[in-house]
């Protein structure tokens, strides 16, 4: 009687797409799939939350901007362009995309079962998003650069403020790129003193633990994604002689899977934190509650993308974020 085809020795795109199908639906049983549905909803509503359009931003920071300048939103076109030119230094959009695709790779390498590249991705998002913090905070305050702006320019022409407006975005992408190139070169900073940076936007909050959550989980992922005792231990396990080395793996391990999502809970919890606390010190408010509150007014607590910061059942698997904002504290 001829062997299965999926059977030790057998090697084939058959077997390996099997592996992972199996794989895929132990993990996506209808409690997995609500653990997950909550998470891709939380950060869909995230996407839209950092993503405002240039006139929702202006009408939520013109006053803090303008240092109280500007009394209403019946302002002159001079500074509607200076408003919107003086936002273009904030540059959380620059990278959200990016952080939230590699969220997604994590997200479809939990369900596939390839936990080890879960870490690398995660990695990743925790690198990038203090790298951008760090260069954001070299940027200035929001009210600074609005006075300049306005001591330079007592008129633009639309010509001219759509140039500005590219050129902004032109000037600092080439700046974190160059910070970038300085960082490969001399590999300084470390992640540990850019960590650190973060503490420079406290405003109103201390943010010590957020600080040493960042470095823990960050050293915890390093010691998964390089060669360490750890990761020598998985790699002779006799479990993994069973077959060839590239079938190994594909099973669904409930454990990894539960802690691995909640893992990633904590990465996104971490990053909002960063996008917040530099939003904050950006605008020039006092903490990030006051931030908030701005934008509340704006839209509402019934907006599609703020109404999870009133979700209890949300907030629980994001503390950090909750402790930053206050809003569910007292409820």
């Amino acid at each position: 009687m001829a062997k299965s085809s999926f059977g030790p020795g057998y090697f084939s795109t058959k077997k390996m797409v099997a592996y992972i199908d199996k794989c895929i639906k132990n993990s996506l049983t209808d409690e997995n799939r609500k653990k997950l549905d909550l998470l891709l909803d939380t950060a869909a509503r995230i996407e839209y939350w950092t993503l405002p359009d240039r006139k929702t931003n202006r009408e939520i920071h013109y006053k803090k901007i303008s240092n109280g300048k500007i009394p209403s939103l019946k302002m002159k076109e001079l500074d509607i362009r200076l408003i919107d030119l003086t936002n273009r230094y904030f540059t959380f959009g620059e990278i959200f995309f990016d952080l939230w695709y590699e969220l997604g790779v994590a997200i479809r390498n939990c369900i596939i079962g390839d936990y080890r590249n879960v870490a690398k991705s995660l990695r990743w998002i925790l690198e990038t998003a203090c790298f951008w913090a760090n260069f954001q905070l070299k940027l200035g305050k929001a009210p600074d650069i609005f006075r300049d702006l306005s001591d330079d320019f007592t008129k633009i022409s639309k010509r001219e403020y759509v140039d500005l407006f590219h050129e902004i975005r032109i000037v600092n992408r080439t700046r974190l790129e160059e910070r970038l190139t300085m960082k490969h070169e001399l590999g300084k900073p470390t992640f540990p003193e850019i960590a650190n940076e973060i503490r420079n936007f406290e405003r109103g909050i201390k943010l010590n633990e957020l600080i040493e959550s960042l470095k823990f989980y960050h050293k915890e992922f390093s010691s998964l994604i390089h060669v360490s005792t750890r990761t020598l231990e998985e790699y002779y396990s006799d479990e993994l002689r069973r077959d060839f080395a590239f079938f190994q793996s594909y099973e669904f391990h409930k454990k990894r899977f539960d802690n691995i999502v909640d893992t990633i809970w904590v990465i996104v919890d971490m990053v909002v934190c960063i996008m917040i606390v530099a939003e904050t010190y950006f605008y020039n408010y006092s903490n990030p509650k006051n931030r908030l509150q701005e934008e509340i007014n704006y839209y509402s607590t019934n907006s599609f993308h703020l109404k999870f910061l009133f979700d209890k059942k949300i907030m629980k698997n994001l503390p950090n974020l909750n402790n930053l904002i206050q809003i569910n504290n007292s409820k």
